[in-house]
């Protein structure tokens, strides 16, 4: 089964904020249930990092689509019994990898068709929308997740 891919950019937006609430709310479940443990769950930290610099990179305009998986993937992957929205981290990462759903038959635009835009290294390259020409930035949504 395939998963399914944001289909715009606010939509991809969006589940990476939704990302940032969830773990957020993993770490305070967490928080309450283990009260008497001296620490979390060793994914927890760098998976909340990964996340956030995830969206942070949005919000500075720095973010760009690549071909390769999200750093905080393999750790997602590794602990998915343990992670409730671990499908909606699969979701974003192959958002990233593969770039925003296009639907041919409502759009001009195929896959085959969207530019590529500007590299984020000499490995990868970014591909956008034509319509979505500069870099996912969330300054002016509105009340950003801290």
């Amino acid at each position: 089964m395939s998963l399914r891919r944001a289909r715009s950019v606010d939509e991809y937006v969006e589940w990476v904020r939704q990302a940032v609430f969830e773990i957020g709310d993993l770490r305070d479940c967490l928080e309450y249930e283990l009260e008497d443990l001296a620490r979390f769950p060793g994914f927890l930290d760098p998976l909340q990092a990964g996340i956030k610099d995830l969206y942070r990179a949005m919000r500075k305009g720095t973010y760009g689509f690549g071909r390769k998986d999200l750093p905080f993937t393999d750790l997602a992957e590794g602990y998915a019994d343990e992670i409730p929205f671990h499908t909606l981290l699969k979701q974003i990462n192959e958002t990233h990898r593969k770039g925003l759903e296009v639907d041919t038959d409502e759009n001009e635009y195929s896959r085959a068709q969207i530019p590529e835009i500007r590299t984020t290294n000499a490995h990868e390259s970014t591909r956008m929308l034509p319509e979505a020409t500069e870099s996912v930035r969330l300054r002016d949504c509105p009340n950003p997740p801290a």
